[in-house]
């Protein structure tokens, strides 16, 4: 299993939006996606999943 944090840059400020991680299991290979905890306080937060509302 790998883990990769994903950050966006918004306005010139890097800003973190959760970690992708990663795993391999009899040849199929799974991502699971947590949102960072910090996220929902940022104003300009934004979701990477166009359909997904944010709350």
């Amino acid at each position: 299993m790998a883990d990769f944090e994903v950050h966006i840059d918004l306005g010139g400020r890097t800003r973190p939006v959760g970690l992708a991680k990663t795993n391999r299991n009899r040849g199929t290979e799974t991502i699971l996606f947590e949102y960072d905890d910090a996220l929902p306080k940022d104003s300009d937060r934004s979701s990477l999943e166009p359909e997904a509302v944010t709350y």
